[in-house]
């Protein structure tokens, strides 16, 4: 089983390859404004999404977070399982995003879908990918170096602490 603690810092790690799309797209359209052909509105969006960097990274995670632990109360949490659920949320997000961008301007909805679907399947398959790595890592990270795997592992026992009245009871 994976820890807490590697699945809050997996989640951390995996949004890092995302929010580094939105903010690679963000600078292009910032410091090309001409080149694109889409006007003003575009320009200023990059420059709001460049503002907008630490609550989309926070965004990611909680997402990333929330969408693990909830696969791992339902005991489904594999690999297939998260690239599954991640490529539908990738699809999802494709759709709200071409109707929210591009319903309302001259472009081509069907350009627009393809790509916002490219974007956010490459985005959410590079999230899935990291996480499952980074949490992963953790479950094999636990054996003390050089030791060998395929070595059975000796459980030791922990000598009870004594309690204070134990303690006082054995000096008399």
């Amino acid at each position: 089983m994976i820890a807490r603690t590697r699945f809050f810092v997996a989640s951390l790690w995996a949004a890092v390859a995302p929010v580094g799309m939105l903010v690679a797209g963000a600078v292009w359209v910032v410091l090309f404004p001409g080149t694109h052909g889409y006007g003003e509105l575009v320009h200023r969006a990059g420059g709001l999404a460049l503002i907008g960097v630490p609550f989309a990274y926070t965004a990611v995670v909680v997402a990333t977070y929330g969408i693990a632990r909830a696969m791992h109360a339902l005991r489904v949490l594999s690999r297939f399982n998260m690239i599954a659920v991640y490529s539908a949320l990738a699809v999802l997000t494709a759709i709200v995003m071409t109707l929210w961008f591009a319903a309302g301007t001259a472009m081509d909805l069907l350009h627009s879908f393809a790509l916002f679907l490219a974007l956010s399947l490459i985005a959410s398959g590079s999230t899935a990918f990291v996480w499952w790595r980074v949490a992963a890592r953790g479950a094999a990270g636990a054996q003390p170096p050089g030791a060998d795997p395929g070595e059975a592992r000796i459980r030791v026992r922990r000598r009870k602490r004594k309690s204070l009245v134990q303690r006082l009871a054995n000096k008399l």
